[in-house]
């Protein structure tokens, strides 16, 4: 028996474009100058129906932040595919995140920056947010440095939490980097750097 297809919730739809004309917002203008007017207006949305959508506008900008996450599915799967080597897992993590700069850089017309960096200055509760997300990502990233010592492939000695944090700190700075000069030749320092000089047994 052939099932009716799924419908998708109108509500969620409309929520999903409210934020998306969110993050083009922020990423043009930074979360500041954001309005909330210019945002529903891009997303077709009526004025007065925002809180129909979200409880608040500290709300908006959490679910501003989990949206912006998705787009790092890729990346943090690759962190946890044990069937790789872990030099390789440390390597495709970047990798996507690289994919993922150039990708983001046709969509938004711009080489952008780390938006949950911007998000977390505005606000205590973003702050706190992101934190935890970062924390998380050293976390894993952490785990799989320490795989790759006792498989081998990186000096034993050194301290992996210490790498993985430097490794995440020289990323964001890349990126940083890239969206000022508008090319991605510092992404490909980090990894030239990293991968033949700093991450070696």
């Amino acid at each position: 028996m052939n099932r009716p297809p799924l419908k998708r919730e109108p509500r969620a739809d409309t929520r999903r474009v409210i934020l998306e004309a969110g993050i083009r917002s922020v990423l043009r203008k930074g979360y500041d100058q954001a309005g909330l007017a210019e945002i529903l207006r891009e997303a077709g949305v009526p004025k007065g129906s925002f809180y129909y959508y979200f409880a608040s506008k500290e709300d908006f900008g959490l679910q501003l932040i989990e949206h912006w996450l998705e787009h790092y599915n890729e990346a943090e799967a690759s962190l946890r595919d044990e069937t790789l080597a872990p030099m390789t897992r440390v390597r495709r993590f970047f990798e996507a995140r690289c994919r993922l700069f150039k990708r983001l850089k046709r969509e938004y017309g711009t080489v952008v920056g780390m938006i949950l960096l911007e998000m977390a200055t505005h606000n205590e509760t973003f702050r706190c947010r992101v934190e935890k997300v970062l924390a998380a990502w050293q976390e894993q990233l952490t785990g799989c440095l320490v795989a790759a010592q006792r498989a081998g492939e990186l000096d034993p000695k050194r301290d992996a939490r210490t790498l993985a944090e430097f490794c995440l700190i020289s990323w964001e700075g890349a990126v940083q980097r890239a969206r000022t000069t508008q090319n991605t030749a510092p992404l490909d320092l980090f990894f030239r750097v990293v991968f033949e000089s700093f991450l070696v047994k």
